[in-house]
């Protein structure tokens, strides 16, 4: 009987220990074709412990203000805007998750907010958004053309594919330093979007972080060698 109730127990923390760990993988793993939420901690002054408040900055990369957008913080009210500076008053210390809305051009990356007691004084990163559309289909290349159409865009720059497959293959999309490389480690800005069924398509948005020359391809057995790639210029 106790050997049986110490293989039971083993058995049950051994079950525990994958659960754990497969939660784990889970949370740590990001979204392939978004970024990951991050976890953002203001710079705080306590001055005093009895009063608790959340000033936000948005700004872009080069310092610019945004001023016309709307930040809300779930569950608090009390808001006040100006050129770009968000107040929230009567804030209780904890984690909280910011929804944005503002102009179509603009992208604000998923972001939690941990606020501590006392006054909270944060800045956040708004980026400017460039969009494409890309069609795959029997034949190679994207948008009827093999290489795909040339794309350029601006470093510091938040750029978003809308990705169709209108072939019965299997496909996926990536930024890449080398071109025919379907290595992890080719994979520039965390770019890799979902793996696209046929008749499906696919949204991929990432921030791009260093200028240079790179190319765009489909990442899945030899589509690339094929036609499936195109030029990608970060300026």
């Amino acid at each position: 009987m106790d050997t049986s109730h110490a293989l039971l127990s083993s058995a049950v923390i051994l079950g525990l220990i994958l659960v754990s760990t497969i939660i784990v993988a889970l949370i740590a793993t990001p979204i392939r074709g978004h970024p990951s939420p991050s976890l953002a901690t203001p710079s705080t002054t306590s001055i005093s412990q009895n009063v608790t408040s959340l000033t936000i900055s948005i700004r872009f990369p080069n310092g610019t203000s945004l001023v016309s957008a709307d930040i809300a913080i779930a569950g608090v009210d009390g808001v006040e805007t100006r050129r770009g500076v968000y107040s929230f008053s009567n804030v209780r210390p904890g984690i909280y998750s910011v929804n944005f809305s503002g102009p179509p051009n603009v992208f604000f990356p998923p972001t939690q907010i941990k606020v501590q007691a006392g006054l909270n004084l944060l800045n956040l990163t708004v980026y400017r958004l460039e969009y494409f559309r890309l069609y795959q289909s029997t034949s190679p290349g994207y948008n009827g053309t093999s290489p795909g159409p040339p794309i350029s865009v601006v470093n510091g720059t938040a750029v978003e594919f809308l990705i169709f497959n209108n072939s019965t293959l299997i496909r996926n999309f990536a930024i890449v330093r080398e071109l025919y490389n379907t290595s992890s480690n080719n994979i520039l800005f965390d770019s890799l979007s979902s793996t696209l069924n046929g008749g499906g398509s696919a949204n991929d948005t990432f921030i791009v972080t260093s200028p240079g020359f790179f190319y765009y391809e489909d990442m899945i057995g030899s589509h690339a060698r094929d036609g499936d790639y195109g030029y990608f210029v970060v300026r």
